[in-house]
């Protein structure tokens, strides 16, 4: 099988640029973590318009689980990708938004993790990859 490198490197660098574009551009708290996205996606940041906050939390999510989903989409190709980074995503992105939602307000001990970890674990529990 090959190796889950790619997936990997993209979703560290894919933290690191959102990671340091929310400090720039929203103004969020500068620990940028599943608590702080969980309030971003809630509307609940004071200092950021919430159409903002909205639009920033549905696409940040979105491409996460785009990649997820393109992982899961992998085992074709003869990859072997980790269940924690691969999941069958499907519905709007209202719906993949409301998952994290949802799945952080019930894993409060996850709050302290990065945000892209905690969606990647929220997504791969509630969308297993099946292929």
């Amino acid at each position: 099988m090959k190796p889950i490198l790619p997936m990997v490197c993209f979703l560290g660098v894919a933290s690191a640029a959102t990671h340091a574009g929310a400090q720039d551009d929203l103004q969020v708290p500068e620990q940028y973590n599943a608590e702080t996205m969980l309030k971003l996606c809630q509307g609940e940041i004071s200092n950021v318009a919430k159409d903002v906050q909205s639009m920033t939390c549905t696409f940040r999510i979105q491409g996460v689980a785009d990649m997820m989903l393109y992982n899961c989409y992998s085992i074709d190709a003869g990859y072997d990708p980790a269940p924690q980074l691969s999941a069958s995503v499907s519905g709007s992105r209202g719906a993949i938004r409301q998952t994290f939602i949802n799945y952080m307000e019930d894993h409060p001990e996850l709050w302290g993790d990065h945000w892209s970890g905690a969606l990647a674990v929220a997504l791969s529990e509630s969308f297993p990859c099946e292929n």
